[in-house]
Order: C-alpha cells, then structure tokens, then sequence
C-alpha cells in the first residue's frame, strides 16, 4: 500500500526521515619499529657511491684488459677507438659509466667540471679529446642498465 500522492508529498517535496551521518573514525596508527626510518622514500643505502666506485673500479680493469688485447690483436680499428677512449688511463669512461649504470647525474656534472678545470686553456680539440671517453661511458652505462633490467623482466 502505496500513498497517494499529495502536493505535499511529491517526490520534488518530501524529503525522508533524515539520519545522522556518524563521523568515521579512523583505527589508531599501529606502533612503528625504531629500526624504520621516518621518511623511508628519502633513506638512500649507506653504500650507494661505494657500489658505483666500486664498479667503476671494475669498469677501469676491464677498460685496460681490453686496450691490453687491441696491442695484442691486428685490427687497426679496435686499436683506434681503444686509444680515442684512453685520456686519462680510461677513469673518466670508466667513472661515467658507473655513474650512468647508477643514475648519478651529479657525478658526471662534477666528472665534466674536473676535465674542465683540469684542461685549462684548452682548445677545442683537446676539450673533445677529453669528453668523448665520457660520452661513450654514459652511452655505455645506459645500455649496461637497460640489459640488466630486460633480463630481470623489468620495464625501464
């Protein structure tokens, strides 16, 4: 049994009985343990540089390894790219790449800033002498990092 509609009681008009809406209450925080940091997204690992100059320590035997085989082998080319990498015994591509494999943009800015300030005067020629081996890390670095994250099946 419905009732009949009046003009006060019109859906336009009639408002139902109201409810009391309760404030919800959210649950009491759970205790955190003292070993948690309180900004965990700004915690970084205690040996994050350690790591990256470790590999690139790695990266600077492996660097010599290999210009030790191009005066082994005859290929002219392998020769030559092995000694437009080599200013600075290989450091600075060595360097560059493990700063690229590990992200740390900062590091090659003050890689970049040391080859200037340790070249001055310099030409031109001296200057492209000097970043191409840090150019060829960075390139390097990447594509160290991108396979190691296609292997592990992650997206880049």
């Amino acid at each position: 049994m419905t009732p009949e509609l009046t003009p006060e009681r019109t859906p336009q008009h009639y408002e139902g009985p109201r409810r009391m809406q309760m404030p919800r209450q959210l649950p009491p925080p759970a205790p955190v343990p003292a070993s948690v940091p309180a900004r965990p997204h700004v915690a970084r690992p205690a040996g994050r540089l350690g790591r990256m100059f470790t590999h690139a320590f790695l990266f600077l035997i492996g660097a010599h390894l290999l210009a030790m085989l191009a005066k082994q082998t005859s290929a002219p080319g392998y020769a030559s790219v092995m000694r437009t990498l080599a200013p600075g015994a290989y450091a600075p591509l060595a360097v560059a790449m493990s700063a690229a494999l590990h992200a740390q943009r900062g590091i090659v800015l003050v890689l970049v800033a040391l080859i200037v300030i340790g070249i001055w005067p310099f030409t031109i020629d001296e200057l492209a002498t000097w970043l191409i081996p840090v150019g060829a890390g960075i390139m390097l670095g990447r594509l160290i990092q991108w396979v190691a994250l296609e292997s592990h099946g992650e997206a880049p």
